[in-house]
């Protein structure tokens, strides 16, 4: 690696590093943090459920069945 890729690193991780710093100045409960603050939509994590469930079966299974089958299913 170069000089400047390394330079990259350093400043991407110092940015993540500062980001992390400021979300821990907020004085939050354990509880706060796991439940949202139960401030968001129903459907709303109904959403997230669900994108994230079909996310997870296309990223595993779909590849799967490419390599058993081949690429017509």
């Amino acid at each position: 690696m170069a000089g400047l890729d390394y330079a990259v690193v350093v400043v991407y991780l110092l940015v993540i590093l500062v980001i992390g710093w400021r979300f821990t100045e907020r004085k939050t409960s354990t509880t706060s943090y796991m439940l949202g603050d139960r401030s968001m939509a129903w459907w709303l994590i109904g959403v997230s459920y669900t994108v994230s469930l079909l996310s997870s079966i296309s990223l595993v299974s779909i590849p799967g069945e490419a390599y058993a089958h081949g690429v017509i299913m």
